[in-house]
């Protein structure tokens, strides 16, 4: 039960963290410029036929998003 509970709170954080994202992304672009530039390449890919995601890519470009979106939430 408490396992159950545990993975339901964190399920719901998660969710919160990612609709803050996606509104402030949205809203302030000026401030993710490696987030948004990693999903234009992302998408120009998909639009070639070429399929890939977050393990195919940069290991140094990911570190770049990761630590644009963790700043941001810092604020």
């Amino acid at each position: 039960m408490k396992t159950s509970i545990f993975k339901q709170t964190i399920h719901e954080l998660c969710m919160d963290f990612l609709e803050f994202l996606e509104v402030s992304i949205d809203e302030n672009p000026e401030s993710f410029p490696c987030t948004i530039a990693y999903i234009n390449f992302l998408c120009e890919l998909k639009e070639k036929g070429i399929e890939t995601n977050l393990d195919s890519i940069d290991s140094v470009l990911m570190d770049k998003v990761y630590r644009e979106l963790s700043d941001f939430l810092k604020h």
